[in-house]
This record gives C-alpha cells, structure tokens and sequence, in this order.
C-alpha cells in the first residue's frame, strides 16, 4: 500500500482521470466508473473485499425498483388517461403548459424522470403548434419536481444513503425528507418556467403546424428512381420544384460515386439513389407526384403484402435497446418486420447508407411496420412514439389500477415507517409481477444497468475519500482559500460546484464525489453537515444549462429542434433564481 499523502494523490489523479473522462463523454460513464474502481483498488485506496460493496447499497437497489415500478405505472395507462385530458386546454397555452409541468413535476416525484417525461412528451407534441416552447419547460419540470421526495431522483437516494454514513448520529432522511427544501424550490422554478422562462425560448425550431413534428427539412430519406419512373430526365432543380420548396435533395448516389456538391443541374437516370430531406407529408406527396419510391420499399411491402402498413414518427429514449445501433444491426426486417424510411438528427447530414447510420438518443425515425405491430416493435427498440396518436407503447384498452394501488400502498408504508423504502419497493415489484401486471423477464430489461453499474462502483469511491482523508485534504484547502467568509457564503461555493458539475457529467458521479467533501468542508469551518450534504442533493439535480447534464434534456432536443445553446436561454436564469432560493432555505431549514 503506498503511503497516506501518496494515495490521496493516487485516489485525486484517478478522480480528476474520471471527471475528465465524464467531460469528454467518449467513454461510455459507467466503464470509466469500472476503471476507476479498479484503479484505486490496486493503488490501495479501496480494499478488494470492499469493491463491490457498493453494489449492495439500498441506494443502488432502490433505484433499480423505481425503474421497474415506473415502467409498470407508464404501462398501466391509467396516467395516460390523465394526461389525454390535458389537450382540452391546448388552445389556451400558459394553462396548458402549467398543467403539463405540474403534472410533470409531480410524477417524477414518485416514478423516475425519464418515465414521467416519456408519458407527456407525445402529448404536447400532439397538441401545440410550437414544441420548441413546451418541450424543455416539461423536461425542467420532470427534473424539479425530482427533488422533492427519497425516490424522485438518483442524487436524494445517494444522499440518504451517505447520509447514514457520514453522519452516523443523524436521524436518517425519510421519503419526504427531502421536501422542506425541494418543494418550495420546485415550486418557484415551476412558477418562472410557467410564467416567463417559456417566452425566453425560440419559436423557430419545430413544426409550423400542430400536426408535423419537425420542419419541413429534417427527415433524410432514401430514394430509388425506378425504369418508367416519372423522374427520369428531370433535374435535381426540377424534382425539387415540384414540392414547391418543400424537398431538398441533399445528395446523389450513382454507380459507386456519390455527389453531394452542384447537384442541381444533374438529371435523374434509373438506379440513382437520392438522398432527400423532407418532412414525411411533404414526402409522402412528392412520392406521388414523382412516382418515385422509397429505397427497398417495393421488397419490404412484398414482404409483407397481406399485412396493413403502417409509419409511425418515434424518438430513441435514453437507454434504448436501439441506441447505437444501425438498422443493420438490429435485422430489422427480420426481427421485426419493420423498416426505418426516414431518419432526423437536428439538421445532420449523413455520409453513409441510412441502414448503417447508428442511432443516437433523441434520433427520430420513420419507422414502417405491420400496423397492428408497431405498439409491440416501438417497446421492444426502446422508441417513443409521437406523432401518429393511434400508436402507444401502453397496448392495454382499458387502464390498470392495481399497480397504481400497489406503489401508494409501498409509499404509505414508507412514509409510516412500517419498512424501508427499499423494503416497500421490493414488495410493491413482486406484487405487480405475481399479479401478472408486469412479465418477469422484462423486468431485468427496463433496469437501467449502466446507472446501476456507475452507482455500484462510485460508491466505493466515495468512501475512499473518507478513509484516506481525501476530502479532510480538500475541505482544507477550500476552507484556507475561503478565508473570513461566514459559511453561507462557503455553502454558496459548493452549491455551484455541485451545479456546474451537474451540467456536464453525470448527476450520480457529481453527488458521490461532492458528498464527502461538502461533509469535510462543514467540519473544518465548524459548521453543521447537513446543510452542506442537502446542498449537494439539490445542486447535483440542477443540470438545465446543457442537452447532456441530464437524459431528459437529450431525450427532448430533436423533437423540439433546440441547438445547444437554446438551454442557456431558459437554463441559466432559472440557475439563478434556484440558487438565490436554495441557499438560505437550505441554510434555514438544515442549519
């Protein structure tokens, strides 16, 4: 084992390492997570015995029940049913979108973040003529109102879990613990977003009508000209005429060339290969007038020749069984009998057949299949679908109220102090399985394991700090640099630390290093603990200035068009504003 100042430089060079590689994002988060842990068992700083300990934490396993009780609960359709009544209000925005939110916000309490949006998402597309101005307001709501229960997101139950161990005299955080703080805060972010931060965002980045999802350019689409097609000989300039502005043929593949520059003036020969952008109404009548036909349609439709075809519009979630993946690589047609005839990246364009382009989160597709079949095929890819309302991952007619029934009781049980959440949870799962409400083999399916996998091998981490004093070293060094300050202003620092980190890498990762380090700062100055580590729970949630600080951003950027830089817009003021709100409530409340 190397010695004491040597390993706090081992175990700060494999963090810094890890933060790096958490900023870079090249590197999938939870196999740096892995290296990490292997890292700092060989430099000594976390015993072999203890490395998968992590693993065993009520934390790691809680979060793995919420993700299986929220896949129950979106499956039940009785939220569905919820949610469909909130188009009666479409025509009158402020109240719509406060609904919407708040319904969000409420939801993601209880069930996770990306499960509440993902049952909201299509109807606010279905219903408004601008998703650019609900879209991230809902997605910033699902993540506010995760901050006011144990369970609505991964840092509050890293938190109580530390909680425990950091501050062993402490009374352990209950299932609304959590609230004194996160409510009022959720309550003012929701009321900015509702009231002001909608109007910050641009009205020009989804569709002009309430039935297309994107502007008129953002599919690319592959497209065969056929012998005896009525294209031949016209010009790329023509064929685009004849949409009146509403096509836009990108590229040209002929033979094994493929053109993409000054393509206007070429004529359309049988076997070309255009690559067209387009939205899928504006495509399906140019089809039509061109009696051109979508690449390998003729084969797939031969294919399935008694069946009722059928396209749906479908974004690809976080976690998706189909992210990163092409076509190919999923034997679509084979496996599915389905076929992707349309594919949008926020304005991408590709440079290779659209069957090899991997999918990426937030990725919408065109995806073409037996009609009656698509439901099962969208859940089974991971896909969300949007803009065709007859299709929904829910296949059920008629809503389920036994799981709803089953998770108040576990929260009842919770909240009473009958058995542990993880305890109540567990329960809650099997009651649903047994019930035969939710099949038992799709339940290792819905777990988010990368989660749980950066969650297992963070944790160790965390105590490393601890044991080699790691974080005594650092609370040093912030403690000598803030000087005379009092410590609210100290709490401030951290609080933004946490923030900023939360921005750009993952929630769970910026929680369990800042937790021992909050802890260690508070007892250098001589101040109470709790309100340092409640600091970090609420900061590590704030991720709103970025797509790729939080799923729900990334899920919500390419059906609502945004740009990177649109989540500065409405992100950064509402930073402020729960910064200015947080720190002395927290202080208030914690100190």
């Amino acid at each position: 084992m190397l010695a004491p100042q040597y390993l706090q430089l081992g175990l700060a060079l494999l963090l810094g390492w890890a933060t790096f590689m958490f900023l870079w994002g090249r590197l999938r988060y939870d196999l740096v997570a892995i290296v990490t842990l292997l890292g700092a068992v060989f430099i000594g700083a976390v015993n072999p015995k203890d490395a998968f300990s992590g693993f065993a934490d009520k934390a790691v396993v809680t979060v793995a029940l919420v993700l299986i009780i929220s896949k129950s609960l979106q499956q039940s359709g009785v939220i569905d049913l919820l949610g469909n009544q909130l188009g009666r209000f479409a025509q009158r925005p402020v109240l719509f979108l406060a609904l919407i939110a708040g319904l969000g916000a409420i939801l993601s309490a209880f069930m996770n973040n990306v499960g509440a949006l993902a049952l909201l998402m299509p109807i606010a597309l279905a219903v408004v003529a601008l998703p650019a101005r609900v879209l991230m307001p809902l997605s910033f709501a699902t993540i506010l109102g995760g901050m006011i229960t144990l369970i609505g997101t991964p840092p509050n139950l890293v938190i109580a879990s530390l909680w425990s161990e950091l501050l062993p005299t402490a009374a352990p955080l209950s299932m609304f613990s959590f609230a004194y703080v996160g409510a009022p805060i959720a309550l003012v972010g929701l009321t900015f977003v509702i009231l002001i931060g909608w109007r910050l965002l641009p009205e020009n980045r989804s569709a002009e009508t309430a039935g297309a999802l994107f502007e008129k350019k953002d599919y690319v689409t592959e497209i065969s000209v056929a012998e005896g097609s009525k294209a031949e000989g016209l010009t790329m300039l023509e064929l685009e005429n004849l949409s009146e502005g509403e096509i836009v043929i990108v590229s040209l593949k002929r033979g094994s060339q493929r053109h993409s520059f000054n393509i206007r003036s070429f004529t359309a020969r049988t076997g070309d290969l255009l690559f067209v952008r387009a939205g899928p109404l504006a495509l399906e009548e140019w089809l039509k007038i061109t009696d051109l036909k979508i690449q390998g349609a003729e084969q797939f439709e031969q294919q399935l020749e008694d069946t009722d075809l059928g396209i749906v519009e479908a974004v690809v979630q976080p976690g998706a069984w189909a992210e990163d993946k092409s076509a190919i690589d999923m034997r679509l047609r084979r496996r599915f009998s389905a076929n992707i005839v349309g594919l949008a990246r926020r304005g991408e364009a590709f440079s290779e057949r659209m069957s090899r382009v991997p999918l990426h989160v937030g990725d919408v597709v065109l995806l073409q299949g037996d009609r009656a079949a698509l439901p099962d095929t969208l859940a089974r890819m991971g896909l969300l679908p949007l803009a065709d309302r007859n299709v929904s991952l829910n296949s059920k007619k008629q809503p389920d109220f036994l799981p709803i029934i089953f998770f108040v009781i576990a929260i009842a049980a919770t909240v009473a102090g009958l058995i542990p959440v993880q305890i109540a949870f567990l329960a809650c799962v099997a009651g649903i399985v047994i019930s035969n409400r939710f099949d038992a083999k799709a339940m290792y399916d819905v777990i988010d394991w990368p989660v749980i996998v950066l969650l297992g091998c963070m944790l160790p981490l965390g105590s490393a700090l601890e044991t080699t004093n790691a974080a005594e070293t650092v609370a040093n060094f912030v403690a000598s640099a803030a000087g005379s300050l009092d410590p609210i202003w100290v709490l401030t620092i951290i609080f933004l630390l946490s923030m900023t980190l939360s921005d750009v890498m993952n929630n769970v990762a910026t929680t369990v290093v800042m937790a021992p380090i909050a802890v260690s700062v508070a007892t250098t100055l001589n101040a109470p603990p709790e309100p340092f580590l409640m600091a970090v729970a609420v900061s590590a949630s704030c991720a709103f200035l970025t797509p790729i600080g939080h799923k729900n951003n990334l899920l919500i950027m390419g059906p609502g068009g945004y740009k990177f830089g649109d989540y500065w817009r409405l992100g950064l003021p509402l930073e402020i504003l729960i910064t200015i709100t947080a720190v002395p409530l927290i202080w208030a409340v914690w100190g």
